[in-house]
């Protein structure tokens, strides 16, 4: 009775395990649960979707980031790769957002290990951020696209004009 019962843990973990990993889909462990937290203990205040209360941003919000990287580095561990790069020295000769540097200036290098910048770095290409809250003070996002009215609600969306 005793085996049976350590065969029915092992068994309902190993169905746990399975379930638990595929409704995770393409994200590990440590970017679905530490992910969120570093992004917002370490970046959101300045990389925030919506543009803090006094409307001054002081970086483009994490979703043109990931707009940006993502057409230059589709490949998941390339988006990594230069994500945490740029993080730990960030160059403006080097920027792939130059309206961004030009309009903030470039970042200050974050002291991150670099388990930690890659776990924020695969959390921001693992996630769906929409686009960016806009207000009258950050509609010129300053690479030439500007944020649009669409006329429900007062709403607004990133577009081409």
């Amino acid at each position: 009775m005793k085996y049976i019962s350590i065969l029915a843990v092992i068994i309902l973990s190993t169905i746990f395990f399975v379930a638990f990993k595929e409704k995770m889909g393409s994200m590990n462990y440590s970017t679905q649960i530490a992910g969120p937290t570093l992004f917002e203990t370490n970046c959101a205040a300045c990389h925030g979707l919506e543009a803090p209360a006094d409307g001054v941003r002081l970086a483009p919000p994490v979703s043109m980031v990931k707009s940006h990287y993502m057409s230059s580095y589709p490949d998941k561990k390339e988006f990594i790769t230069n994500v945490s790069s740029w993080v730990v020295a960030p160059d403006a000769e080097k920027s792939i957002m130059p309206g961004a540097v030009r309009r903030f200036e470039v970042m200050p290098p974050l002291p991150l290990k670099s388990s930690e910048l890659e776990t924020i770095a695969g959390y921001v290409y693992d996630t769906a951020f929409g686009d960016p809250v806009c207000n009258e003070e950050n509609c010129n996002h300053g690479d030439g696209q500007q944020c649009k009215q669409m006329g429900k609600g007062g709403k607004k969306q990133r577009g081409r004009q």
